[in-house]
């Protein structure tokens, strides 16, 4: 599922793009028992010389924002064009226990999600394509927080 859009408000996704409208709206809970493989999808790939970036790390009033200075490149999926890597933005609770992700799992929401965001390398850079119907890819990592203690 590539739901490709740009609109700060998620209730309105569906007004300006229609691949983020009714089952294909972000954000989604996906149901693992309800999924569909598409054979026509080709596998996701990230290449690129990983190592160090130069990062600008800021607050954007809801959460933590990483611009880099990358050349890691998204392939694969539904992609008709590479899609370069602008940075990525996190999702997270406000204590341990409370979720944060956007996104859910089986009605299983985490207490982080990150969203690495990319653009279509056919434009010249991030503002740009976010104007663009296949301007943006993003690809969404949830984790989930385990606490052990480890005895020597």
């Amino acid at each position: 599922m590539l739901c490709v859009l740009y609109s700060s408000e998620p209730s309105t996704w569906s007004l300006h793009y229609d691949s983020c409208n009714l089952n294909w709206q972000s954000p989604i809970n996906i149901v693992t028992n309800n999924v569909v493989t598409d054979a026509n999808l080709r596998p996701i790939q990230i290449t690129g010389v990983f190592g160090s970036s130069e990062a600008v790390v800021s607050n954007n009033g809801h959460t933590v924002e990483v611009t880099l200075s990358s050349d890691y490149i998204l392939t694969g999926a539904s992609l008709a064009d590479p899609h370069k890597l602008a940075g990525f933005h996190i999702h997270f609770g406000s204590t341990q226990n409370n979720i944060g992700s956007e996104h859910y799992i089986n009605n299983q929401g985490y207490p982080l999600e990150i969203h690495y965001v990319f653009y279509n390398t056919k434009y010249q850079d991030l503002t740009t394509a976010k104007t663009q119907s296949d301007g943006l890819a993003v690809v969404g990592a949830l984790f989930q927080v385990r606490y052990e203690i480890f005895w020597l």
